[in-house]
């Protein structure tokens, strides 16, 4: 004969049971799919941000490294025009024509230093003259 009622009556339970079960999770699982790519998409838009921060802070520090690139150009020229090699040889000059000024200064002060010298003597030998 077939199966006793109670005995399908409890598979047909357990079948429903098995089959409620998979459904639960099966409804669960794209709810949870969908938070985490919510919280994933949240993070990323985060991060896009912070990337956009980025490079208009990095933009404005290009503009003003070009700026002073060009101010730093501008005073390399102004160097390049000045003459700085005759200008040195222009301050060796007054170098060498100091060294000769100091050289007169020096013989003079020998010579001035001798004449002086002289005088002492011959005033001395006056004043033993008439002692």
């Amino acid at each position: 004969m077939g199966l006793p009622i109670p005995s399908i009556v409890e598979g047909g339970s357990y079948i429903a049971l098995i089959g409620g079960a998979t459904m639960a999770l099966l409804s669960r699982l794209p709810r949870q799919t969908i938070a985490e790519q919510a919280k994933l998409i949240e993070a990323l838009n985060g991060r896009i941000a912070s990337l956009e921060t980025s490079v208009k802070e990095n933009r404005d520090a290009l503009l003003e490294a070009v700026h002073n690139m060009g101010l730093l150009q501008g005073q390399v020229e102004v160097y390049k025009g000045l003459p700085l090699i005759s200008m040195a040889e222009s301050m060796k000059g007054i170098a060498d024509s100091n060294s000769e000024i100091l050289s007169i200064l020096k013989s003079s002060a020998v010579t001035l230093a001798q004449t002086e010298a002289a005088k002492a003597d011959a005033t001395r030998d006056v004043a033993g003259a008439l002692q």
